[in-house]
């Protein structure tokens, strides 16, 4: 147990690997936030509104403000996950089939990703 902490340690402190975006192709940059960067905001922004909705719970009598940030936090994460989903909807896909080679329109997913 204390060696796969302490392996655990040294890759911890090692930091993640470099990633060099501008060596991507836009599939795969496109995958790299898909897998890296929206999976660990699934995963976290739901706990952070929960954090933030306990303390707002149980210590706005110590501050009025704190309900209002639980309720900014909750804004920022809607609004976070649903352009996630329009980027792994819509976005993403384009830039896979542009990538591949596809030609067209584009102004309708634009449209649908400024919306």
């Amino acid at each position: 147990t204390v060696a796969l902490l302490e392996s655990a340690a040294v890759l911890f402190a090692a930091g993640p690997a470099e990633v060099d975006a501008a060596a991507m192709g836009l599939g795969e940059l496109a995958d790299h936030i898909e897998a890296t960067h929206h999976a660990y905001l699934k995963a976290e922004l739901p706990r952070l509104v929960e954090l933030a909705d306990r303390v707002a719970a149980k210590h706005a009598w110590r501050d009025a403000r704190l309900p209002e940030m639980a309720a900014a936090v909750n804004t920022l994460t809607l609004e976070m996950l649903t352009h996630m989903q329009k980027e792994e909807v819509v976005l993403f896909p384009l830039v896979r089939r542009i990538e591949a080679g596809a030609r067209g329109d584009i102004s309708a997913p634009v449209a649908q990703m400024e919306a």
